[in-house]
C-alpha cells in the first residue's frame, strides 16, 4: 500500500495514548509561526525518536492512528501517488504539512531526500526552510515557480527513461489554488501528468488547498491526487464534492488536530501531532501524552 500503521513488533512501546482532542481546540490559534515550528519539532522528536526504538527507512510520518500507532508513508512505494491536504483552515493545513516535512527531514539524510517548495508565505514555515534538505523556495506568482515545475517534469521523464531514481525529491506546494489559478490549458495538462507520473520515479508532489478557495475547475485536478487528507470542511456540499461519499463526514473535524486520510480503497482518521507553546506545561496536543 505504501501507507501503513506500523505494527507492534517493530517497537518497544506499543501505543502513544489517544486522549480527547476536543479539549485542546481553543489553544491552536495562539501560536505564531516560530512557536509552531519549534513545537512541531519537539513533538516529532517525542513521537519518533524517544518512544520508538526503530522506524522505517525512506519514510515520513503522516500522523497518528486512533489506536496510537504512527502512520508512515513509504517513500519507495509509489502506490499512494501525489498527496493533497485540504480543509477550510489554511493554518491547520500548514500545521499538518510542517509535521510531515519535519518528519521527512528527521527520518532521512539530505543526501537521500531533497525538498523544493512553492509557497506564498515561506516565512510561515520558520526554520524548516533552513534545513539542508530544502534546496529552493519560490512564491506561486513568480515565473520561477513554473520553471521549477517544468524542471521536475523533465526529471520525471529522465527517470522514466532510465536515469537513477535517487535522491527522493519532494515538490511541495503550499496553497495550490494560488498556483494553478492562472495556469494555461497546457500548463494544467502538464501538471495533471506530473501528479499521475511523479511518484513512480520517487518524486513526490504534496500540496495544500484551502477548501473555501476551490473552484469547480479545480476538481479535475484534485482527482489526480492519489492520497487525499481531509481536514475540517464545514460546507456539506463542498465536503460531498471532495469526498464523493455521504459516509465520510469531514464537517466536524477539529482543524489542525484531526484529519481523515483516504488512499486507494482505504480511509481512516488521523491525529496530527502537535504540542503546546514552548515553555508552558509539556502536555502534547492531538491526543498524545
Amino acid at each position: 500500500m505504501g501507507i501503513l500503521c506500523i505494527i507492534e513488533q517493530m517497537f518497544t512501546q506499543k501505543n502513544a495514548l489517544i486522549g480527547d482532542p476536543a479539549t485542546h481546540e481553543g489553544h491552536t490559534s495562539n501560536y505564531d509561526a516560530d512557536d509552531a515550528s519549534l513545537a512541531e519539532e519537539r513533538i516529532l522528536q517525542n513521537v519518533i525518536l524517544d518512544q520508538f526504538s526503530s522506524h522505517p527507512e525512506n519514510a515520513l510520518l503522516m500522523g497518528v492512528c486512533e489506536d496510537g500507532l504512527p502512520l508512515f508513508l513509504d517513500l519507495k512505494d509509489p502506490s499512494p501517488g501525489a498527496i493533497l491536504l485540504v480543509g477550510d483552515n489554511s493554518f491547520g493545513n500548514q500545521r499538518h504539512l510542517r509535521t510531515i516535512l519535519y518528519s521527512a527531514c528527521k527520518l532521512n539524510n539530505p543526501t537521500n531526500v531533497n525538498v523544493h517548495m512553492i509557497s506564498p508565505q515561506p516565512e510561515m514555515h520558520g526554520d524548516l526552510l533552513r534545513k539542508p534538505h530544502f534546496l529552493q523556495t519560490y512564491k506561486p506568482y513568480d515565473e520561477a515557480s513554473w520553471i521549477l515545475i517544468e524542471e521536475i517534469c523533465n526529471l520525471v521523464e529522465h527517470r522514466q527513461n532510465g536515469m537513477p531514481v535517487h535522491p527522493i525529491q519532494f515538490l511541495v506546494i503550499d496553497d495550490l489554488a494560488m498556483l494553478i489559478q492562472d495556469f494555461t490549458a497546457n500548463q494544467l495538462e502538464d501538471f495533471k501528468w506530473l501528479l499521475k507520473a511523479s511518484a513512480k520515479t520517487h518524486i513526490w508532489v504534496i500540496a495544500t488547498l484551502t477548501s473555501t478557495n476551490i473552484r469547480q475547475a479545480f476538481f479535475p485536478i484534485i482527482k489526480h491526487f492519489g492520497t487525499q487528507v481531509f481536514g475540517r470542511v464545514y460546507s456539506p456540499s463542498t465536503a460531498a464534492k471532495l469526498t464523493g461519499s455521504s459516509f465520510l463526514d469531514i464537517t466536524e473535524l477539529i482543524p489542525g488536530v484531526e484529519s481523515v486520510i483516504r488512499t486507494g480503497e482505504e480511509q481512516f482518521k488521523l491525529y496530527i501531532p502537535q504540542a503546546q507553546k514552548p515553555g508552558l506545561e509539556k502536555v502534547l496536543y492531538g491526543g498524545l501524552k
